[in-house]
């Protein structure tokens, strides 16, 4: 017996298909799914801030209606409330509702238009007692002092003949100040505006500007600005 021819047979045989081999495509790992999802996020928040930057504002708050002097009353009449769109460290500080300003005392001037913060007016509590009088500017730190600041009163006056200097008043709040910053030398006028906690801090300062000459120290320490701290009368 012959034996099998297999170089004859292969011929015959059905091709072999190939097998190509290569990298397999994997799915995403989890950091990049994360870091696609904070792209999307990041989108959202950007969309939703341009909205918000061009809406149109919602929220009303209280201006004053007319001129009112640091010291009157605030009534009804005095406030309305006008749409607008405030910084959140302005809005925060703005009143909204017109209840919680009637009755209450301007402590700073306002002018007719003025949005109404906290630090310009004062629930409760008797009327503001304030006082305004003239100065010279060079007596008055050039003018380079503002509402809210708290003043040392210091008089210099003649008492028989010998000039004496004291500090007759401590801590006085001021509440306005007429005239801007002027060139020092100046001779300019002022007019400060200063409130008090008793009558016997106008008298004595009515007295010392009737009998002498008065200059103004700001006094803005630690004590001046404690919320509970009171201007006193110098002994």
């Amino acid at each position: 017996m012959n034996a099998p021819d297999f170089t004859t047979t292969a011929k015959h045989l059905p091709p072999v298909a190939r097998r190509s081999v290569g990298r397999s495509r994997s799915l995403p790992s989890g950091r990049a799914a994360i870091g696609a999802l904070l792209v999307v996020m990041s989108g959202l928040g950007l969309a939703t801030a341009a909205r918000q930057a061009t809406a149109e504002p919602t929220t009303r708050f209280a201006v004053a209606t007319r001129d009112v002097p640091a010291g009157d009353v605030l009534r009804p009449g005095d406030i309305a409330l006008l749409t607008m769109k405030l910084a959140p460290n302005v809005a925060q500080r703005s009143f909204t509702d017109v209840s919680l300003l009637t009755d209450a005392v301007a402590t700073n001037s306002l002018s007719a238009g003025e949005l109404i913060q906290y630090s310009a007016v004062q629930k409760g509590g008797p009327r503001l007692r304030a006082m305004s009088f003239p100065i010279e500017a060079a007596r008055a730190l050039n003018g380079r002092i503002e509402p809210d600041d708290r003043l040392d009163i210091v008089s210099t006056q003649d008492v028989d003949g010998i000039e004496r200097t004291e500090t007759v008043l401590s801590g006085i709040r001021l509440i306005s100040v007429s005239g801007a910053s002027l060139d020092p030398g100046s001779s300019s006028e002022l007019v400060l505006t200063v409130a008090f906690d008793n009558d016997d801090q106008q008298a004595v300062l009515a007295r010392a500007i009737n009998t002498g000459r008065v200059f103004v120290v700001r006094a803005n320490d630690s004590r001046a600005t404690d919320s509970n701290s009171k201007a006193t009368v110098a002994k």
